[in-house]
């Protein structure tokens, strides 16, 4: 199943199927964000209190020249919109490498980052095919892989400890 659209202007577009959504470049731009943060869940791993397995990073400040280009960000002011727009797919050249906290997940996969080596590694957006990739055959984001789109580096993915499938982006607004 094709979760998120293959088209790069499908997506800014904002879209919204059974297992994937974005809400769109355009009302994006409208949101005052004040902080955000991207979040990696295992939904089929439940925690003791019967929540899913979850790990959440807060979003690196970042300057325009930091990010990679994007040919669908037109409209998008701050920094912080362009990279939340790229991380939905849209990161189209010119690979740039984000340093990540080393986010944890919960309970017993506290031991887990968002790499397999188990320290700080950097996303690469766009990274060869990839919309992105935290190094060290950690979890991925690729648009164009219908049946695969997110989740844990199909080379390494049997040694994660739980299957990585839902990635989201939280934010705070302003009024």
């Amino acid at each position: 199943e094709n979760d998120v659209p293959d088209e790069l202007a499908t997506i800014a577009a904002g879209f919204s199927n059974r297992n994937a959504y974005y809400v769109g470049n355009a009302r994006l731009a409208k949101l005052n964000i004040q902080a955000a943060q991207i979040c990696a869940l295992a939904s089929g791993t439940r925690l003791e209190g019967g929540a899913c397995q979850w790990s959440c990073i807060d979003l690196p400040d970042v300057e325009d020249e930091d990010l990679p280009a994007c040919d669908t960000c037109d409209g998008l002011d701050s920094s912080v919109s362009r990279l939340i727009a790229m991380l939905s797919g849209q990161a189209t050249g010119g690979e740039k490498r984000l340093v990540l906290p080393a986010g944890t997940f919960q309970g017993t996969g506290s031991s887990q980052t968002w790499s397999q080596s188990g320290s700080q590694r950097p996303m690469e957006l766009p990274y060869h095919d990839w919309s992105w990739h935290v190094h060290g055959y950690g979890i991925s984001l690729r648009v164009d892989q219908a049946g695969w789109e997110f989740g844990a580096s199909p080379v390494r993915a049997q040694s994660w400890p739980f299957d990585v499938d839902t990635f989201q982006v939280r934010v705070k607004v302003g009024r």
